[in-house]
């Protein structure tokens, strides 16, 4: 079975080259959010116009995150290549003639409500698979404080940034956004090529699962309600009013870079802590905002942001861990996560519009609703995360390694059992360029072949498998993968799936490498 590790080495110094892709990372992230906030800040009035929920691109943003899941999961390869660039860059420019030419005497103004959507829908989609596609770009980074530094830096260019484009008209903020995101799009398929092309089998996670159930290397549930509730918090407190530019959001960039700086630079293995900050000022400010509901709540969001910041630095962190030791199940997972993320900020967004423009009518209600949240963020945290470790969880994931045949075990690393033919062809090359050397090859062979076949049937006599499952354990023990055997017995993938979870669990293993293992044991 093929590898589907990126072989990187979290220890080695870094490179001209290393610096210059940490350094293309870190500006890829910033453009992304200074996309996001350009467009954000003109789409607002179009929301005001039609009464449309301010919050409707994270709906949109969270449905293409679930199909580019989903894809990821059976068709990974799909998300990489001319195609997907053709489609995005086409999306991006539909997307810019849409709301440009809807801007009137310098007013921005959708002609209606179904044509503010299309293009909110189709802003979503090239957003999201450029949050993806970063995702993906960061696995070339060579270790984890390359992508440390890279994900902050983005944070706080990001922040840096906001008073360039507070200024701008709409419609040069649409068209900035759009000639930015053009670049975006090239840029990070370029820098996703060599992730993608390192699935070489064109395995996907649903075919991986079939032999290795234990590769798909998910992280827990807690963490994916964990992303979805401090989305929420965050979002929700955006309605307490997002402080403007000045010498206050400086600082506040300042105190984030030097707490991650000291956290995850300085320092090695500093996750938990930084995820302890994290719940500090979530806590903070859910405990300050009701204090600050009729009056300036800048401290409240500052707590807020903070942890906001942090925490998405975590998360991108999590999937750089989880990328470096197979792709094919960070894919997926980013998918979910993001999307988790965006709808977040709907439910977020819209609870917060119901309770916190009320607070000068309501008062008391408006209070007990934010400590409300509060109690439930601290239940949650304390109960779900006693035992979770995000350090664990970023450096302490198992690589899923290279499967192979005790058939090949001692013979010429060269061989390849990918199939039938190429293994004749290399025979013969080795024939031609070694004389005895290969008749003692092809003996070896034949014997431990012989061996093989014995063991297999010793194996499915004790366990008493079926004949098909005898059939599909010799493949197995061949090292062949799920795809090979679906084609080479002509059976459909749910019913591979059944054979080999039966012959799982009649031989007492998890997993393509224990079986193997348990061939071997008679060795």
């Amino acid at each position: 079975m093929a590898e589907h590790v990126l072989q990187l080495n979290p220890f080695r110094d870094f490179t001209r080259k290393d610096a210059l892709l940490t350094l293309a990372c870190m500006l890829a992230l910033g453009l992304i959010l200074l996309v996001s906030s350009l467009t954000t800040s003109v789409s607002f009035a179009a929301y005001r116009t039609y009464g449309l929920s301010r919050n409707l691109r994270a709906v949109f943003s969270a449905f293409w995150y679930i199909i580019f899941a989903i894809i990821s999961y059976y068709r990974l390869k799909q998300l990489s290549g001319k195609r997907i660039v053709i489609i995005v860059t086409a999306a991006t420019l539909l997307w810019i003639t849409i709301f440009v030419l809807t801007v009137t005497s310098g007013t921005f103004e959708f002609k209606s409500p179904v044509l503010c959507g299309i293009g909110l829908f189709l802003f979503a989609f090239v957003y999201s698979w450029m949050n993806y596609l970063f995702a993906c770009s960061l696995l070339r980074l060579v270790s984890l404080k390359a992508a440390a530094i890279c994900v902050t830096g983005g944070v706080i260019l990001r922040q840096l940034a906001s008073p360039l484009y507070t200024g701008l008209s709409q419609s040069i903020a649409i068209l900035a956004a759009g000639i930015i995101s053009i670049i975006l799009i090239a840029a990070l398929a370029y820098l996703s090529i060599p992730i993608f092309e390192s699935i070489s089998s064109g395995e996907t996670l649903s075919d991986l699962e079939l032999t290795n159930p234990l590769s798909s290397l998910r992280p827990p549930l807690k963490l994916f309600i964990c992303t979805f509730i401090i989305s929420f918090t965050y979002n929700f407190s955006n309605n307490l009013g997002v402080p403007q530019p000045s010498l206050r959001r400086f600082l506040v960039v300042f105190i984030l870079l030097f707490l991650l700086y000291y956290l995850l630079i300085q320092k090695d293995e500093q996750e938990d802590r930084l995820f302890s900050l994290v719940v500090l000022f979530i806590m903070a400010g859910l405990l300050t905002a009701p204090l600050l509901l009729t009056q300036d709540t800048f401290l409240a969001h500052t707590f807020f942001f903070l942890g906001s910041s942090c925490f998405t630095i975590l998360i991108w962190l999590l999937l750089y861990g989880l990328g470096t030791r197979s792709f094919v199940s960070m894919a997926p997972v980013t998918g979910l996560l993001l999307g988790l993320d965006s709808l977040g900020q709907f439910f977020g967004g819209t609870f917060g519009g119901m309770v916190i423009p009320n607070a000068s009518q309501d008062l008391l209600g408006a209070q007990a609703a934010i400590l409300s949240l509060a109690l439930a963020f601290f239940l949650f945290i304390w109960l779900g995360f006693k035992s979770f470790s995000f350090t664990a969880a970023i450096r302490g994931i198992e690589t899923v390694h290279e499967v192979k045949s005790p058939l090949f075990l001692g013979v010429s690393s060269q061989l390849d059992i990918s199939d039938d033919a190429e293994k004749t062809s290399h025979s013969d090359t080795a024939s031609e360029d070694a004389g005895g050397n290969s008749d003692e090859t092809s003996a070896d062979l034949n014997s431990r072949e012989l061996w093989l076949n014995n063991r297999c049937k010793e194996l499915a006599e004790n366990a008493a498998l079926t004949p098909r499952e005898f059939e599909i354990l010799s493949l197995l023990a061949h090292g062949r993968n799920a795809a090979y055997i679906m084609d080479a017995l002509t059976i459909s993938r749910n019913t591979a799936k059944a054979h080999i979870k039966h012959i799982y669990t009649k031989l007492d293993v998890h997993s393509h490498q224990e079986l193997l293992s348990l061939v071997e044991s008679e060795l």
